[in-house]
């Protein structure tokens, strides 16, 4: 049932002593682009100003109804929580409506949560419940609160009409929100929760803080596990699970006294006695695939990017990539070998990715010993198998213990995480360490790899990076150049050449649009992005403003990017004496970078090295004149004198000459800047470039 096509969402919201909260969570509501037919918030007798709130909203907003409930002083969770959600539902009727959400009054949503997750409905009617991943801000930090991806979460729960019916609606007990999920299962029907930035859930207090104590709530969860039916191993294997989160260890060990304490006692069970079958050997079965089913089973259609800092300033385009990938219906998890130590400093949309990121080197010993733990028991052999590539860097390689050690440890939590996630494939971006801990991994059975050769860093030392075996043992080479797919034919037999594509990377061109200036500035503008490295050039470019500066131009020179060679620069500057031309910017977020794209006239790459430069086709897509060096791939993208400028590597004197003739004249920067745009719409639209790589996935992986 649907007006003018949308579908008809009810919203219900028991809230009890919300008064802090629930304030941004009508405000998330409000701003959703797929806004409820019928939001009803049951206040359940608040001794705070929740109601006042809500009937304050309810006023501004004509979707919103407020109930009232009175005489229940204590919070109960479980029976309370879903009598209130019924107070809330007996007053409409569910018949009018496509989709039911039960939500907590606590929570922040993306504007597109419901949109999108309705959208997933219509792609798999058989999906019956689903919702994001919930997360909490602890001590500063957003940390992830662990729900199983065959579980919608019960904060944010949404249901199809038709399976919520099925299932007979909420039992009235702790576990409500695990006994209906199992009932979806039971019935024929999916429950699924989704690793998805725009699904992401904000709970503004951590679970069970809305009761005595976390401890408190750890052993209520054990006796909820006894009322659902769950067995004794099953129970054991959720125990040592949450051993490995806050409260460590003592919550796992009080989910088990709950559970012991309500079998001694007794308790009453969940008097569906099929349903209980169902759920052991439900129960039974995940346990059989965690520890014994071989790896080769998966089949599962997604995979997984692993980088070895994501997000990161210094390569937005992977995000982008991620994104777009999504779009197009490819089920992309991300895991990062680190985490970024400035993601602070970065956009919202790095941040959002950062949340649903699996970090490797944040696992502490307990969770890598259990992962480890894990695998040898599912597969001694495979295990050793994985052991002996990651010793293979002692004898052709780094030839360093600690190293290999590494590669084994990281490359073990990663196939943990993998077999966790049903995920069959990793890609990987760039040909460093984290390819090095993929190909590890990989010695897993059926689970295979790909790499995003870059260069030319990736072609260093290729004996210690261990790349000719990496190669070889690909799945499929993307390369992102011309130039960078004759460096990887040197390491592949000819009988191989047939798994190497050449994808070029690429930019939104809605996203990097030209201004057109109306007025020329008086001064200048010149703009450098990359990191502050060596061979990116930086100190050359200093010089040539040097030579600029007593040659009588004036200007001013931008530097955007932070690195090691940071301190020399500065150091540089103020001995050439242009303290009053260059400034250093450090990291900044891809919408401030957008901006200084904007308000700049010339943008300069005198790098010593390249392989096929983003911030190139970012600034030519901004109709920017560029100037950079003839090397590697950047031959590829500018043609010299037709879209920009190319000087010699290491060249001051050629570099000064080329800018000064920017600086001078106007119309050539117009000119060149037009034409570069050209050259990116023609062959660097991310959209398009993205579409080939998506083909390669579907024809090399089957997602």
């Amino acid at each position: 049932m649907t007006i003018r096509g949308l579908p008809r969402l009810l919203i219900i919201s028991p809230a009890k002593n919300e008064a802090q909260h629930i304030a941004k969570t009508i405000e998330s509501i409000a701003a959703q682009t797929l806004k409820p037919t019928l939001w009803v918030i049951v206040d359940d007798d608040s001794q705070d100003a929740t109601a006042s709130i809500a009937e304050s909203a309810a006023k501004e907003h004509s979707f919103i109804r407020v109930v009232r409930r009175n005489n229940r002083a204590e919070r109960v969770l479980g029976k309370g929580v879903i009598d209130a959600f019924y107070a809330g539902l007996n007053t409409t009727s569910l018949k009018e409506y496509d989709f039911l959400c039960k939500l907590d009054a606590d929570l922040e949503l993306k504007p597109e949560y419901f949109s999108l997750l309705i959208e997933r409905f219509r792609k798999n009617p058989r999906l019956g419940t689903a919702s994001g991943k919930t997360f909490v801000e602890h001590h500063g930090r957003i940390i992830y609160e662990r729900t199983g991806d065959e579980f919608s979460h019960g904060s944010a729960k949404l249901y199809r009409r038709e399976c919520f019916e099925e299932i007979g609606g909420f039992v009235n007990e702790v576990m409500w929100d695990g006994i209906d999920c199992h009932r979806c299962r039971m019935l024929g029907w999916e429950a699924a929760s989704f690793h998805d930035p725009e699904l992401s859930i904000l709970h503004l207090r951590r679970m069970g803080a809305s009761v005595r104590s976390i401890y408190h709530g750890r052993v209520r969860w054990g006796r909820g596990q006894y009322f659902m039916g769950t067995g004794i191993p099953y129970i054991i294997g959720i125990a040592f699970y949450r051993m490995l989160e806050p409260p460590w260890i003592i919550g796992g060990v009080l989910i088990f006294v709950g559970y012991l304490m309500a079998w001694f006692r007794r308790n009453p069970r969940y008097e569906d006695k099929e349903f209980r079958t169902f759920l052991r050997q439900w129960q039974l079965k995940q346990l059989y695939q965690r520890f014994f089913t071989p790896a080769h089973t998966m089949t599962e259609k997604r995979l997984a990017y692993l980088i070895s800092e994501y997000p990161g300033v210094s390569h937005t385009f992977v995000l982008r990539e991620v994104k777009y990938l999504r779009q197009h219906g490819l089920d992309i998890q991300t895991a990062s070998v680190r985490k970024p130590g400035d993601l602070e400093k970065m956009g919202h949309a790095e941040q959002e990715e950062a949340k649903t990121t699996f970090y490797i080197q944040e696992l502490n010993i307990l969770q890598m010993a259990f992962a480890h733990i894990g695998l040898f028991m599912k597969s001694p052999l495979s295990y050793f198998k994985m052991a002996r590539r990651a010793a293979e860097s002692l004898f052709d390689g780094p030839k360093s213990i600690v190293k290999a050690l590494g590669y084994f440890v990281e490359a073990g939590i990663l196939v943990d995480w993998l077999r966790k996630k049903h995920i069959p494939h990793i890609h990987v971006h760039f040909c460093n360490p984290a390819a090095t801990v993929a190909y590890v991994a990989c010695a897993f059975p059926k689970i295979g790899f790909s790499v995003t050769a870059h260069g030319p860093s990736d072609f260093f030392n290729t004996s210690i990076s261990m790349l000719p075996k990496k190669l070889k043992n690909t799945v499929f080479v993307r390369c992102i150049s011309q130039y960078c797919q004759s460096q990887v034919m040197r390491f592949l037999p000819v009988d191989q050449f047939e798994k190497i594509s050449v994808i070029r990377l690429g930019v939104d061109l809605q996203d990097f649009t030209s201004e057109k200036k109306t007025k020329e500035k008086e001064v200048p503008h010149l703009l450098c992005v990359g990191r502050l490295v060596p061979e990116k050039g930086q100190s050359i470019l200093l010089l040539a403003c040097k030579n600029l500066k007593d040659l009588g131009f004036r200007f001013r020179l931008h530097v955007i990017g932070t690195g090691p060679s940071l301190a020399a620069l500065e150091k540089l500057r103020a001995k050439l004496d242009l303290d009053g031309e260059v400034f250093f910017h450090g990291p900044l977020s891809q919408a401030d970078v957008k901006t200084w794209y904007s308000s700049s006239d010339i943008f300069v790459l005198p790098s010593f090295n390249e392989g096929l430069p983003v911030v190139l086709m970012e600034a030519m897509a901004h109709e920017l004149a560029v100037v950079t060096s003839n090397i590697d791939g950047t031959p590829e993208i500018v043609e010299d004198g037709y879209n920009g400028l190319l000087v010699t590597a290491s060249d001051t004197n050629q570099l000064t000459d080329k800018l000064a003739a920017l600086i001078r004249d106007p119309q050539l920067r117009k000119k060149l800047g037009s034409k570069g745009r050209e050259t990116v719409a023609r062959h660097y639209d991310l959209r398009v470039n993205t579409l080939q790589l998506e083909r390669v996935f579907r024809k090399y992986v089957d997602v």
